[in-house]
C-alpha cells in the first residue's frame, strides 16, 4: 500500500470528484486545492491497480484528525502510532507509542532527547541542543490519509526547520 498523489486532469479540476477501483467501489480520497487527488493505493505484489476519476459528489466519513496541538506540546496519531512532541524542549519527541504492541519507544531518563538535534559551537567552544529553546509547531497538511507539521526551533541561534509526516497505515 503506498499513497498516490496524482494531478487531475483539466475536465476534473476544481470539481466535486470520486475516485473508484474496477469493482466500482468508491476509494477514499482526498483533493488538494481542486488540482491534485491523494489515495492510498492497493497494488498486488507483481501487478497493477487501476483507478477511475468520475464526477460526483464524495461521500465524506469524518474521521478524527491526526493532530492535536497546545501551548507546550502537540500530537501526531494514526491507527499505528501516536507521538508526542515537547515545545518547550525543541519539538523533541517525549513519547512514540506503537499501538499494536502498547511498546513505548523514548527512553525518559537518557541524558539525551530523542530527536533532539545537537552541535558543537567552536566560537562559544560548547555544544548547544535544539532542547536549550522552545518550538513552535505548524499544520501543513490534515487530510484522510496524511498529517504533516512543520517545527521550526533554534540550536543556539541557529534556525532549524523540520517536516514530519503521519500517513495511514
Amino acid at each position: 500500500n503506498e499513497i498516490v498523489s496524482v494531478s487531475l486532469p483539466e475536465k476534473f479540476k476544481n470539481k466535486k470528484i470520486i475516485l473508484l477501483d474496477t469493482a466500482n467501489n468508491i476509494i477514499p480520497s482526498s483533493v488538494e486545492k481542486g488540482q491534485k487527488i491523494s489515495f492510498l493505493a492497493q497494488v498486488p505484489s507483481f501487478g497493477y491497480a487501476t483507478y477511475k476519476i468520475r464526477l460526483g459528489e464524495p461521500k465524506i466519513k469524518e474521521e478524527r484528525r491526526g493532530f492535536v496541538s497546545g501551548e507546550n506540546e502537540c500530537i501526531l496519531e494514526n491507527e499505528g502510532y501516536k507521538i508526542v512532541f515537547d515545545l518547550k524542549k525543541g519539538g523533541t519527541i517525549k513519547s512514540l507509542l506503537v499501538k499494536k504492541s502498547n511498546k513505548e519507544y523514548v527512553k525518559k531518563d537518557s541524558q539525551f532527547l530523542f530527536g533532539e538535534l545537537r552541535g558543537y559551537f567552536y566560537e562559544e567552544n560548547q555544544f548547544h541542543s535544539s532542547k536549550e529553546n522552545p518550538a513552535e509547531v505548524t499544520l501543513i497538511k490534515d487530510n484522510p490519509l496524511e498529517t504533516s507539521i512543520l517545527i521550526r526551533g533554534k540550536i543556539a541561534s541557529q534556525p532549524f526547520t523540520q517536516i514530519v509526516t503521519i500517513s495511514k497505515g
